[in-house]
């Protein structure tokens, strides 16, 4: 069973040297100085053949066991055709239920299909190894019995000196940490290559427990007592599937002696109640209510790193890397010599947002007139249009970008205050003219902040333009333009009271702006000099919780062109001219030559492109990662998908009955799908309901869905060839936002039959399903009503482990992450504002390790239940935060008796020369 609420991090070193201390004291005996027989059993007072008459009575609380020791403790490897793997555990656990006891198995581990399957083993460990993991976990477990069958690994690397010692130390370990515990210790097994040494072992063990024990069983120095495993019960070969292991029939026998002793130490007295611990021993189970924050203080761990992107393919695409190629004059015509440049998307064409051009944009001094040529694409433009945005703006106060996150650029004037105002760009479809409307003010200005000192970029990439001020030094403060609307319904410190961008020394902060350069939705900081030599950081996802971005370095992306630009920098823009990449930007520079006496000069823009033997910047490797339980095991396989659509399978190597917790390497050899389309488009969830994720795309434009079903099984990796499914198409048309995490698309079962449905989100989080019935989709409507929180932070995830997906949002700033559990289908007639489906009110969930997008909630733990894994986006290193109930509780069957072979102590093995 596995505590929730108790951190390994509280236990503090000095506490341990106190308590060792004391221990010390407490057993003052060597074992060589004993001259008793070591094989005999412990004489029980007034029983004058050493046995207690009859089996004392179980007690009114609960047996807190931790088996403890290696391969043969924890019953892997077992023999061929023994897929429960339970060793002995099982069938010790049954019999004490059965004659009355309260059983909860504990340990860091689980092992076997036994539902109480924790146990403190991990085959190969040596006496040493095994004390070394117990300073850690039996402080978590406090148990009040521990089984102990440790050595063998000691003997097969001819380590016999200082077994007992070694043994011993443990065990005062063991008492310093749980001093109410009683240790039943087992002699080894019989081996066949190394019996000498086990014989040599065992009688050094023999006389540490007379040494514990004292002359008084009733009043002993400790409570540990002898579980005789070389009394010719276990029968070798006959109880053996291999050299030292033992099969069915001898794991029942060991069984039947781990009862004895328990048997025995409960008429003696020696077991008490367990003390509190940070979990509770009822049953085991895996549907439960996630406990706030529970993840961060789990007995397996809490952020256990099992993601090391160490395969080739998880890759970014490098520095961004500039390449220019100068395409000369693109635009001609008269100016005013105080005419201002700008580039613009103003013109709704139809196409998608990575693929629009920017109308080239012409303003004369201090006049609310604009002239507006739009792009026709490769360098060419109209005669122009001139219209009035009805807003008197200096030109040095003009900008152009997209406030309200439609796709189309908007009319901003900052005015001398630094006060912004706004018209937001109505055009529709085709329409040649933009129209703009009422201009408003946007946000009030930050005192001491002027025009000069305000830049304007989309931090957070999405979609929304928000608002900078540059402070003495060049540090810059960004300010997160939120909400849904036109207006901004608040602004978040996107540096959370710190810097969102720190000053390079680059001098003049005049030469400072954002710019998206690299066309993934976040702009990038960019210097210019006075003759337009350009210096880059590019914007990338941070790695920490809030909002800061991650700045990389691309060092000079563009040189000086040879002549000046301004104090200001204002005859060089960028822009979306020729787009030929999605989304980078071009660099263009207006040129005023031959002005006659009235002001009017000739006008040329120049363009140089962006062209394409530059790249980088735009992926991180984070950015790849996604879950799906690909091979039906029951854990979530890790799955990487590249930037084209590459699907890298990395299957989980996790079983419920050899179940490490990520202790060890968790993936096995990776399998390639090429699906020929954007990873945007790619999802992974389990469409027919065979237990088994399976590979969907969607199209943007229809949502039509195409679907690779998974034919994997535990060890291969296979899917059928891509098939569409024509019922889908139109369900969901809404495509996908600038964010990389953000989609409408989303697939989880929310009606419990194992198939995932089909969502559809808008932007403001309103939820519609199409359920996928295994007689085919049948369009649902509304499945929940708006809360007005952002699409993007939206997930789906089974979190308490009911069958049913969870709606998940997390806080992109914090990370903390809450729950609206699902409630089921609504009956008919019911008034539930409109939706289909009823969700319970959110309640705290998770608590964030990193910024929200960082986050994942895939299924790892064999529950079925959705854990939390941090994916540091550059690196994709991730970490897992476990989300279980308690394990334990009966299997299936109920209690039964297991039938145990009797079981009357005889006389163990002989000595041989040279035993401790």
């Amino acid at each position: 069973m596995k505590p929730a609420n108790i951190g390994i991090g509280a236990l503090k070193l000095g506490i341990f040297i106190v308590n060792l201390t004391q221990a010390a004291t407490a057993f003052p005996h060597d074992i060589d100085t004993l001259d008793e027989d070591p094989r005999q059993h412990p004489q029980l007072p007034s029983r004058s053949d050493g046995i207690l008459a009859g089996r004392a009575e179980a007690q009114d609380f609960f047996l807190r066991i931790m088996p403890v020791g290696a391969s043969i403790v924890r019953g892997d490897p077992a023999e061929p055709g023994d897929t429960d793997k339970n060793g002995f555990r099982k069938a010790v656990r049954d019999k004490l239920r059965w004659d009355g006891w309260k059983v909860n198995m504990v340990g860091s581990l689980s092992g076997g299909t036994m539902a109480d399957n924790n146990v403190e083993a991990i085959p190969g460990e040596r006496i040493d190894q095994i004390h070394t993991r117990l300073r850690t976990t039996a402080p978590i477990w406090q148990p009040n019995l521990y089984l102990i069958n440790a050595g063998t690994n000691d003997a097969s690397q001819d380590m016999v000196a200082g077994a007992g010692e070694r043994m011993k130390a443990m065990i005062d370990t063991i008492f310093s940490i749980t001093p109410d515990a009683t240790v039943i210790l087992s002699t080894l097994l019989h081996h066949r290559d190394f019996q000498s040494r086990v014989v040599q072992i065992n009688d050094q063990y023999r006389r540490l427990v007379k040494s514990y024990q004292g002359g008084d069983l009733e009043k002993p120095i400790a409570k540990v007592f002898l579980a005789e495993m070389q009394d010719d019960f276990l029968k070798f070969p006959q109880d053996f599937h291999d050299p030292l292991h033992p099969n069915r029939g001898g794991f029942r026998k060991m069984a039947a002696v781990w009862v004895w002793a328990i048997d025995q130490v409960n008429g003696l007295n020696w077991l008490n109640a367990p003390k509190a611990a940070g979990f509770t021993d009822d049953e085991g189970k895996t549907m439960c209510k996630k406990e706030p924050g529970s993840e961060l203080n789990h007995p397996h761990g809490s952020e256990v790193k099992l993601l090391f992107a160490g395969d080739s393919t998880i890759r970014d695409d490098g520095v961004y890397k500039q390449s220019s190629q100068e395409r000369g004059v693109v635009w001609k015509n008269k100016v005013s010599n105080e005419t201002e440049m700008y580039w613009a998307h103003l013109i709704d064409s139809g196409l998608l947002r990575e693929q629009v051009l920017d109308e080239l944009v012409l303003i004369n001094h201090d006049t609310d007139k604009i002239d507006i040529h739009i792009n026709r694409g490769d360098g060419k433009f109209d005669a122009g249009v001139r219209t009035s945005v009805g807003h008197h703006c200096v030109n040095r106060g003009i900008h152009f970008g997209d406030v309200n996150g439609d796709g189309l650029d908007d009319y901003i004037c900052i005015a001398s205050d630094g006060t912004p105002f706004v018209a937001i760009n109505n055009s529709t479809r085709q329409q040649t003219v933009p129209s703009f409307g009422v201009v408003f003010k946007w946000r009030d200005p930050i005192v001491g902040y002027a025009q000069d000192r305000v830049r304007l970029g989309d931090i957070d990439g999405d979609g929304r333009l928000d608002y900078c001020v540059i402070r003495d030094g060049g540090n810059i403060h960004c300010y997160r333009n939120g909400g849904l609307g036109n207006e901004a319904a608040y602004w978040q410190d996107l540096g959370s009271g710190g810097p969102v961008f720190s000053a390079k020394d680059m001098g003049d902060i005049r030469g400072v702006r954002f710019v998206d350069l690299n066309g993934d939705g976040r702009g990038d900081w960019l210097w210019l000099t006075t003759q337009g030599q350009t210096t880059t950081w590019i914007n990338k996802r941070g790695e920490k919780q809030g909002m800061i971005p991650y700045w990389q370095d691309a060092g000079v992306t563009h040189p000086d062109i040879g002549e000046g630009i301004g104090n200001a920098r204002e005859r060089a823009k960028f822009g979306r001219v020729f787009n030929k990449r999605d989304g980078f930007r071009d660099y263009g520079v207006l040129r005023r030559t031959n002005c006659d006496s009235t002001g009017i000069c000739d006008g040329t823009v120049s363009i140089w492109e962006n062209a394409n033997g530059g790249n980088g910047g735009r992926w991180q490797k984070g950015d790849g990662a996604r879950w799906g339980d690909v091979t039906g095991t029951g854990f979530d396989d890790y799955i990487w998908i590249s930037a084209f659509g590459e699907v890298t399978i990395f299957p989980n190597k996790a079983r419920a009955n050899s179940f490490d917790w990520y202790k060890s390497v968790a993936w096995g050899s990776t399998t390639l799908v090429r699906t020929g389309v954007t990873r945007r488009a790619l999802h992974i969830a389990d469409w027919n309901g065979d237990g088994k994720a399976d590979i969907i795309a969607v199209d943007r434009v229809s949502g039509e869905l195409t679907v690779w079903l998974s034919t994997s099984e535990p060890g291969k990796v296979s899917f059928q060839e891509a098939k569409k499914y024509p019922d889908t198409k139109e369900f969901c048309k809404l495509g996908w936002g600038v964010l990389y995490y953000d989609t409408s698309h989303h697939f989880a079962d929310i009606n419990g039959d194992g198939r995932a449905d089909y969502i559809c989100i808008q932007h403001n989080g309103l939820m519609h399903a199409m359920l996928n019935l295994a007689t085919g989709t049948t369009d649902i409507g509304q499945i929940n009503y708006t809360k007005n929180l952002e699409r993007a932070d939206f997930r789906f995830a089974d979190v308490n482990g009911d069958g049913l997906s969870d709606i998940i949002h997390s806080d992109r700033f914090t990370g903390n992450t809450n729950v609206f559990y699902n409630e089921g289908k609504a009956a008919p007639g019911e008034s539930n504002a409109g939706s289909a489906w009823k969700w319970g009110r959110p309640a705290s969930a998770f608590k964030g390790t990193s910024r929200g997008p960082n986050l994942q909630f895939p299924s790892l733990s064999g529950q079925r239940r959705a854990d939390m894994v941090e994916i540091n986006p550059n690196t994709a290193h991730g970490w897992v935060f476990f989300n279980t109930c308690p394990a334990g509780g009966d299997d299936p069957e109920g209690v039964l008796d297991p039938s145990l072979p009797p079981y009357t102590p005889g006389k163990t093995s002989e000595a041989v020369s040279g035993s401790f």
